[in-house]
């Protein structure tokens, strides 16, 4: 059966996407061997799930700053979800820049996205143009998935008074304090595996665009 390079294209896609399904999979399971290891200590503050969050979240930065000093078309585009992940990164080292940076804290990173957008607003118009690609590419589908789990799906699941409702007052403080934990983190991990998966399909739309 010939296929036609459209064609062709789309399958490829769907192949990433099963691939990557698999891999999300896959990922579940090595969580749930961490807790079978680790039990309530899984998700608990500085416990491994943590430094897996930070680690995906290097490496997705790592990903997209690739891709911007590859690709210098794709360059502002590219700076800003680095600068989001290295800002998402940050945040997961609070504990350590409270002590290296009082009061400021992890916030500096901050500077990270306004020095990312001030590049865009340089070359807005170059800007525009990718970033209205960007909105029609596979990875910015599964960015959004992403987003979704680690934004209303987490915090809102994972949020205290929820789950205390939830629990119907059967349970003590430290008992709700472990779930709520559970509920965040786990779907943290999950969303920021997506974001990390996302960023690799950016490097693959981008190179497609050529």
């Amino acid at each position: 059966m010939n296929l036609t390079k459209e064609e062709q294209k789309n399958l490829y896609v769907a192949i990433r996407q099963f691939v990557y399904f698999v891999a999300t999979f896959a990922f579940v399971g090595i969580i749930y061997l961490l807790v079978k290891n680790f039990h309530q200590a899984t998700f608990a503050e500085n416990s491994v799930v943590e430094n897996i969050q930070l680690i995906l979240l290097l490496s997705a930065t790592v990903s997209f700053l690739y891709c911007a000093f590859i690709e210098k078309k794709w360059r502002e585009v590219s700076l800003l979800l680095a600068s989001v992940t290295a800002l998402a990164s940050c945040r997961e080292l609070d504990k350590l820049f409270d002590l290296i940076i009082p009061v400021v804290s992890w916030k500096f990173a901050y500077l990270f996205v306004f020095a990312a957008v001030f590049y865009a607003g340089v070359n807005f118009k170059h800007y525009i143009k990718s970033v209205l690609k960007f909105f029609g590419m596979q990875s910015f589908y599964i960015m959004c998935i992403a987003v979704v789990i680690i934004l209303p799906v987490a915090q809102c699941i994972g949020h205290r008074p929820l789950v205390s409702a939830a629990l119907g007052g059967h349970f003590g403080r430290q008992d709700v304090a472990a779930i709520k934990e559970l509920f965040e983190e786990a779907l943290e991990v999950v969303g920021y595996f997506l974001i990390l998966l996302s960023s690799i399909e950016y490097n693959i739309n981008v190179k497609s665009e050529k």
